[in-house]
């Protein structure tokens, strides 16, 4: 998780006096969205949290096990953006759902507001409302990321979700729409409902073969439910929208 809000200068929640606040944010925390988001915005510019319905969450520092998957999934999903325009996929990026839970996941792909999607920019540069497609990389934020922060995600309207757990080599992929767990085909493709043609080789993710990855995707982008796809975001354009 990362975040930019040291660098804004957001005021006290209306209804609550600023001395009634905590100095800082730990775990366990219980408060809204707005206090969260003002507390937050004055901790030193290294320190992460999230807020999951009502529940501060204080993240630890993050290892090599971490990172390294989440650039590997990033550049597959940057591939996709690449060839489909209206998409675009953002790492770490402050995301506020409802009034208890304002959340950074690692990776997450949507559909942007111009051309039919269901979350927006704010002007302060933040995204609001769920996106189409969230993917979390569990080490020690398992039991989050698959209960309290998998409910959050799904009351929010995100459609797909994936909890990948590298140290195990598991691959958690949710159907949210339908309020359900898809079990991986027998080839270990997931291939994304929310993005279609978006075919993530869960194998090719295990051993870091980008290019088995990327030959994958390819394919994906090859079948007609992709063209279609592409279609439906075109048709959804607003012009003056890039």
């Amino acid at each position: 998780m990362a975040t930019d809000t040291a660098a804004h200068n957001f005021n006290p929640p209306a209804h609550d006096p600023v001395e009634s606040l905590p100095l800082e944010l730990h775990s366990g925390d219980r408060m809204n969205r707005e206090e969260f988001h003002y507390i937050y915005s004055r901790m030193p510019e290294n320190f992460r949290a999230e807020l999951i319905d009502g529940v501060v969450y204080v993240a630890s520092p993050a290892k090599y096990n971490h990172g390294r998957p989440i650039t590997f999934l990033s550049a597959l999903l940057l591939e996709y953006e690449a060839t489909t325009p209206g998409c675009e996929v953002n790492e770490n990026v402050t995301v506020l759902l409802d009034d208890g839970t304002e959340v950074q996941p690692d990776i997450l792909l949507r559909i942007c507001e111009g051309f039919g999607g269901q979350s927006r920019l704010t002007e302060d540069d933040y995204i609001d409302g769920g996106p189409e497609f969230v993917i979390e990389v569990a080490n020690t934020t398992r039991s989050i990321d698959l209960n309290n922060k998998k409910a959050k995600y799904r009351e929010n309207g995100v459609r797909e979700y994936v909890v990948y757990e590298p140290t195990r080599n598991v691959f958690h992929w949710f159907d949210l729409s339908a309020d359900k767990q898809l079990t991986l085909p027998k080839d270990n493709i997931a291939r994304s409902i929310a993005f279609p043609g978006l075919w993530i080789d869960v194998e090719a993710v295990a051993t870091k073969s980008l290019g088995k990855a990327k030959a994958t995707l390819e394919a994906g982008l090859k079948t007609t439910e992709y063209a279609t796809f592409k279609e439906q975001l075109a048709a959804a354009k607003k012009p003056g929208d890039a």
